[in-house]
Formats: C-alpha cells, structure tokens, sequence
C-alpha cells in the first residue's frame, strides 16, 4: 500500500470547510439554482448494535432544497463522541448552503473504526433510510464528504479503503489506527488530507 506524504498543518473549520470545497469541485452545479426555502430538515436514526460497534446513532440536517441534493458531509467525531450537536455550528450550515449539500452527524461508541466490520453498513442504513425520511431520494447514492477526527478519521479512512465508490473526498484529522486490509484500488484515486 502506498503511504502518503504528510506535512502538519493547524487548521480552522473555515480551512477544513475550504478544502472540501476545493474537492468537491468535481460535483457539477446546477445551471441555475433555487435557493433553500423554508424550516430545514432534521432526522435522527439509531442502528441496533452489531459486531464492532454497542451504538449507532445518526442525523441529518438539511435546507429545505427544491432541487436535488449534490452530497453529504459526513462528521465523525472522536472516540465514543456524539457528533450531532456539530450540525448546529453555522460554518457547517453555511457551507452545506453554499453548495447544496446536506449535512450528517455521527454518534458511534464501540470499536467502529474498521469501517467494513459493521459501522460502514449503519452508515448506508442511515442514509437509505434519510432518503426516505425527506423526499430526497438521492441521500442513498449521492457522494460523501468525510470529516472525522482520532477514531472519527480512523473510521473515514477506513471507510474509504472499503467503498471507495461512494466518498468523493476524505479528512482525517489525528487519527492514528487504519486498517491495515489492502484497499479497494479504486480508493488510490480518492482525494484524502490528513492532518496529524
């Protein structure tokens, strides 16, 4: 497996939201876009626990978007973190607006790092099932944005190196474990920014 090179970097939300938006070029903008109206969306779902994980909880924050959603930043917090009060910070609203993106939070305690042992598959569930929660059926298929930090950039790295097809860029901030499985070859061309 190759090894990337890494340089430190101290960092803000306003880089961090800077440099997804620098990845995420390669999703196409509408020719024309409506603006979000109305309250945004807010789902929460729980997966029963599985084998490497005893919690699973997830929720979706969106604007009410007449037009169909373009990704999802997915935030993975630390360690046994909730992640989901993070989807009230308004850098994060502002970007997911700014880009038509939606946003979901994690809240994952166990050893749910190694993405393909059962964390990856609450993931998906989550996001089939937010499909159907609000009407944007795209929520199951459309590209993913990870931001995760320790065991949270752990599981996004992890994640990738198993579905490379479904993340259209990755950031691990201080992880320090990766599943050492010889990844799919497709995640060789995922953008990735690890910042230790």
């Amino acid at each position: 497996m190759r090894t990337p090179r890494i340089t430190p970097l101290l960092v803000s939300r306003a880089r961090i939201a800077f440099c997804f938006a620098s990845l995420s070029l390669a999703v196409p903008h509408a020719i024309a876009q409506q603006p979000a109206t109305g309250t945004p969306l807010v789902f929460d779902y729980e997966v029963a626990a599985r084998a490497n994980f005893t919690k699973a909880a997830f929720r979706l924050w969106s604007p009410a978007y007449a037009q169909p959603i373009r990704a999802i930043v997915v935030l993975v917090p630390g360690y046994n973190g909730d992640g989901r009060k993070a989807l009230a910070d308004s850098a994060w609203q502002d970007f997911a607006r700014s880009n038509r993106l939606a946003l979901v939070a994690c809240f994952m305690q166990g050893d749910y790092a190694v993405a393909r042992s059962g964390s990856g598959d609450a993931l998906e569930e989550a996001l089939t099932t937010f499909a159907q929660q609000s009407s944007h059926p795209e929520i199951a298929h459309v590209p993913l944005l990870l931001y995760g930090a320790s065991a949270g950039g752990q599981f996004n790295y992890n994640f990738v190196i198993w579905r490379p097809s479904r993340v259209m860029a990755f950031i691990v901030n201080k992880g320090g474990f990766y599943d050492d499985q010889e990844p799919d070859p497709h995640a060789y061309s995922t953008p990735g920014l690890f910042f230790l």
